[in-house]
């Protein structure tokens, strides 16, 4: 009966996802029959491969989202070791909801506005650096240091809320207790006991928050190297 039940559930979410993916086949194959493309072709693929820039934007992409899925990890991980089970912990478990609940576009927005070189982080540094105006940023920089914060700030809020339920089903006290009696101290239990049985346990929701890519459109007729990086974001989210 579970199973029956499970295959129910698996048919009810999957389905009508089948639709849309078969859109979106027939879209990257130019089989689009209402804009008069009766025939599917390779040629859309052929332009994204010789567009300038791609190899480029491929690189950064994968750069950015592997290392802000790495940092928010580690963040992730530290926050817990040092205040799981603590008052200041309920606090963080209290603003998940809210932080999660916050609109990716706002966030973006908010992000810009402290980190453009008009922003406010670089109008308090402007005067320690005596670099004025400024002549760099972290808005669109050519090593996406700003997109990787971006990406782990809104990973790391994921991560926590999944470790609620994660860390109640590992018994953090008890593994604790029992390490400390084999003589590990608090720091050397959550890097060596927790962190790996912790890490099983989160690695679905890790692979889930690296594959979500943010998306921006853009405008203009000419191509930049940087418009690339959108179109492998939302490839490698597909994939």
């Amino acid at each position: 009966m579970a199973r029956l039940l499970f295959a129910i559930t698996l048919a009810v979410c999957c389905l009508p996802l089948l639709p849309g993916l078969g859109g979106l086949l027939a879209s990257a194959f130019a089989f689009l029959p209402a804009l008069g493309l009766a025939e599917a072709s390779l040629s859309g693929w052929h332009e994204v491969i010789t567009w300038p820039g791609i190899s480029q934007s491929l690189g950064l992409t994968l750069v950015s989202g592997l290392a802000s899925s790495l940092l928010a990890v580690v963040l992730s991980f530290a926050i817990l070791q040092a205040t799981w089970q603590t008052p200041f912990w309920q606090r963080i478990a209290r603003s998940l909801p809210g932080l999660l609940a916050l609109p990716h576009v706002a966030f973006a927005i908010g992000l810009v506005l402290l980190l453009s070189p008009s922003g406010w982080l670089f109008r308090i540094l402007s005067p320690l650096t005596g670099d004025t105006p400024l002549t760099w940023a972290m808005v669109q920089d050519p090593y996406v240091i700003g997109l990787t914060l971006a990406l782990t700030l809104k990973e790391t809020p994921f991560l926590l809320l999944m470790s609620l339920s994660v860390l109640s089903q590992l018994d953090v006290h008890r593994l604790t207790m029992v390490s400390a009696s084999l003589g590990y101290d608090r720091t050397s239990t959550w890097i060596k006991v927790i962190f790996p049985l912790w890490f099983a346990k989160i690695a679905f929701s890790y692979f889930c928050g690296g594959g979500v890519w943010p998306l921006s459109g853009r405008r203009g007729d000419d191509f930049r190297p940087e418009y690339a990086t959108d179109l492998c974001r939302l490839g490698l989210a597909v994939v």
